[in-house]
């Protein structure tokens, strides 16, 4: 993964924020819902591009304790 994404981080900034909109525990499952917003940043100087998009996750909890990423999915709202 780490290469197949360098070359989009030599030619962008980029900052993610995330609203989580509902949280579901339960025992060793996790879901996630919310609304997350991705700014692109050119480092030439070019345009910032803003997308904001739908995200909902589930983790799971392994066997040490620590929550991982299991499945995810986003998509666009419709637009405003």
């Amino acid at each position: 993964m780490a290469d197949a994404f360098a070359p989009f981080f030599e030619n962008f900034l980029f900052i993610q924020d995330y609203d989580c909109h509902e949280l579901i525990v339960r025992g060793d499952r996790a879901f996630v819902r919310g609304l997350e917003r991705n700014k692109r940043i050119p480092h030439d100087g070019g345009e910032a591009v803003i997308v904001k998009q739908r995200a909902f996750s589930v983790l799971h909890r392994s066997a040490n304790g620590q929550w991982r990423f299991s499945r995810g999915m986003s998509n666009k709202p419709a637009e405003e």
